[in-house]
C-alpha cells in the first residue's frame, strides 16, 4: 500500500506531457488503493501491520490528486496519529513499534499536506502541526 501510494503521489505530480503517459497506471493504482483500504479507513505498509500515518497520508495525497473524493473517516483516521507535540507518528503508542510511535519530521509534513486536501489552514489539527 505504501509503495503504491508513494509512487502514485510522485506520478501525479508529473508535468502534463508526461502525466498522460501514466494516466492508465495511476487510475488502476487509485482503484487498487481504494479496494485495499484497511478497516478503520487507513492504509499501511502492508496488510499485516495495520494502518500508519505515512501510508495513509500518501494515499490521501495520491487519491486526492487523482480527483477521488475520500470519506471524512480517512481524514479522521490520519488525525489520530497526531501526538501531543503536534507532530505525527507513524504508528500509535499502543501499537508497540518503538520509536515509530513518536513524532517524526518526515511523517508530519506529509500528514499535514494530506489534511490540507480537505481541511483549511487554521483548523485545529493543522494549527497544532
Amino acid at each position: 500500500m505504501w509503495t503504491t501510494a508513494y509512487v502514485g503521489c510522485k506520478l501525479s505530480s508529473l508535468p502534463p506531457d508526461l502525466s498522460q503517459e501514466t494516466f492508465v497506471a495511476r487510475k488502476r493504482a487509485a482503484r487498487w488503493l481504494l479496494l485495499n483500504q484497511l478497516p478503520g479507513y487507513g492504509w499501511g505498509y502492508g496488510d499485516t501491520v495495520g494502518a500508519d500515518a505515512d501510508s495513509t497520508a500518501h494515499a490521501i495525497l495520491f487519491l486526492s490528486a487523482e480527483g477521488t473524493r475520500l470519506s471524512e473517516d480517512s481524514y479522521r483516521r490520519l488525525e489520530v496519529f497526531q501526538s501531543e507535540d503536534g507532530g505525527f507518528s507513524t504508528y500509535l503508542r499502543g501499537d508497540s513499534h518503538g520509536s515509530w510511535c513518536v513524532s517524526h519530521p518526515d511523517v508530519t509534513p506529509m500528514a499535514l499536506l494530506a489534511l490540507l486536501t480537505r481541511h483549511v489552514e487554521g483548523s485545529v489539527a493543522i494549527n497544532r502541526g
